[in-house]
Order: structure tokens, then sequence, then C-alpha cells
């Protein structure tokens, strides 16, 4: 998006989540590597045909989803932090598992490790 200052993406950070819980997301930017990486691709309709599969208190990624865009949606009118990159200042990942269920702890929010 002309104007708006590159964004780094660092272990354990990730991008383009949204297209996982939203049908029909278009993609805004563009990305490029700046050293050798690894880059996951997954089919948006396999993986949420997948999870839905898991109803479980302890997983059900129905109700992260719901609230993954309820979070966008709030969040839509703010265009100039709209970010399709883990950020916690834009969705924090921590306040939405809190609203699906207040008694989670935050430590148990795992991030993947770097290296």
């Amino acid at each position: 998006r002309a104007g708006l200052p590159v964004k780094y993406v660092s272990p354990p950070q990730w991008g383009c989540e949204a297209c996982l819980w939203v049908s029909q997301w278009a993609h805004h930017g563009s990305c490029s590597a700046m050293s050798d990486c690894r880059l996951v691709c997954l089919s948006a309709e396999r993986f949420q045909s997948t999870a839905g599969l898991f109803k479980r208190l302890e997983f059900f990624p129905a109700m992260y989803a719901e609230e993954f865009v309820r979070q966008l949606n709030f969040k839509a009118d703010d265009k100039s932090s709209f970010t399709e990159l883990h950020d916690d200042e834009f969705l924090n990942l921590q306040e939405m598992v809190h609203e699906i269920d207040p008694n989670y702890m935050p430590d148990m929010i795992a991030h993947s490790p770097s290296g």
C-alpha cells in the first residue's frame, strides 16, 4: 500500500491469518523475503473444513474465528493501523482468547519457537 511504512516480520510473528477465518478475503499489499525463509501455504477451504471438526471447549476454532472476525470488523474503520501481519497492537490474541474463555490463562498461549 503506497505511502505506508514497510513492516517487518520475525519469529514468532506471522502474516495473512485473516484468509483462514474470512471467506473471500482479499490480501492488502505485498510481501517479500530479505533472506532465506520457509513459507507455509494452506488451502483456506481445507483448513476451515478441518478446523470445523474440532468442537471441544479446550480447542474450538469456530469460537476463535468468530472473535477474530468480530475484532476485524471492530477495527475496520482504523485503516491507518490495519495490517495482515501479526500485531498485538492491532489484534491482541490474548484479549481475543480471554473474550472466548475468561478463565483461560494468558501464559497458556504458546508462541512458536524461533529457530
